[in-house]
């Protein structure tokens, strides 16, 4: 096939339910962009069944193997992209009308990773907890008292409310791993993903080496996202 302008990793885990939704929403987007997608999935289910299934779907590349980690798959998938934009995935998210060029368009103005607004059941998901000492502190102190508490929480909603609010790019510290979007150079030069971290943390790992070099992260809140959070967990 001709070189892709996208390329989408997704790893699968008994996912063969979930991923028709998702596939149909992500192609439906890129196709309203006139754009050239490449699907790859890395079906760690370990069952030639569930593979099967999965290959029924129509991906580009499907790279059946052990279970090594949501890292690990990431990994693999990444080291075949072809893509200059790479969008990393769970199966169980629906992209809505406009999100793919939301998130695009965020890539063009100079963001370095970027991922979308979660919703499930209209409802809006607040943006990725900070995964740090300081920030781990903040949340230990303030289990400590209702006063404490109480401020916490008003000030956590009051940053969830600037993004819900906002019509551009809001910069972020972290990011939901359930989908993330970057240009080929930014995943080569980060490198890897740790594979030491089997499920969970993985992101943040790799969000917080991006920081360390003082690339942008932002989070958009005009692409919106469907995600129906742990089908496999």
């Amino acid at each position: 096939m001709p070189k892709p302008d996208l390329s989408l990793v997704v790893v699968t885990h008994h996912s063969a339910e979930v991923l028709p939704s998702f596939f149909d929403s992500l192609r439906s987007e890129v196709a309203s962009l006139g754009l050239l997608l490449e699907v790859i999935a890395v079906e760690q289910s370990e069952s030639a069944r569930e593979a099967e299934q999965v290959a029924l779907l129509g991906p580009d590349q499907l790279l059946a193997s052990p279970n090594m980690g949501y890292a690990a798959g990431v990994n693999r998938g990444l080291a075949i992209a072809k893509g200059e934009t790479v969008l990393i995935a769970n199966p169980d998210i629906v992209f809505q009308p406009g999100s793919m060029g939301a998130l695009l368009q965020a890539l063009d103005e100079g963001w370095d990773i970027v991922g979308p607004q979660l919703e499930l059941a209209g409802v809006l998901f607040p943006p990725a907890e900070e995964q740090s000492f300081r920030a781990e502190w903040a949340r230990q102190r303030a289990r400590t008292s209702g006063r404490r508490n109480r401020g916490y929480l008003k000030r956590h909603f009051g940053q969830a409310s600037a993004i819900w609010e906002a019509s551009m790019t809001q910069p972020v510290a972290t990011l939901s791993g359930c989908l993330l979007a970057c240009r080929r150079r930014v995943a080569e030069a980060l490198g890897p993903w740790d594979a030491d971290y089997f499920l969970y943390f993985e992101e943040t790992d790799w969000l917080e080496r991006a920081r360390r070099r003082r690339f942008r992260i932002g989070q958009v809140p005009t692409a919106r996202v469907v995600h129906a959070w742990g089908h496999s967990a």
